[in-house]
């Protein structure tokens, strides 16, 4: 093994995202328009790469479009996310 590590390879990226929801639509759109590349590890990736159990992905969503419908709010939010089902649950100041 040449002293490295081995890693227990689990997942593509782009098929880890897809299971989290993250779309083909959005994957492009993160790579496209934020400028910022989906890192593993810290490292600067493709949506090929192989993930292993441990690995830390990160990624910058693009800002989504303004509303004129939907009022501007500074007030702070708590998300929670109820498993197993995956709802959210928002909690908002009295």
């Amino acid at each position: 093994m040449n002293g490295k590590k081995c890693r227990k390879l689990i997942s593509q990226l782009k098929k880890f995202l897809a299971t989290k929801g993250v779309s083909h639509r959005l994957l492009s759109a993160i790579k496209k328009e934020t400028g910022t590349p989906i890192t593993v590890n810290g490292h600067p990736v493709e949506a090929g790469q192989m993930l292993a159990v441990g690995d830390v992905v990160t990624m910058t969503l693009p800002p989504e479009p303004a509303d004129p419908n939907v009022p501007v709010s500074v007030e702070p939010l708590t998300l929670w996310r109820k498993r197993p089902i995956g709802w959210w649950l928002i909690s908002l100041p009295d």
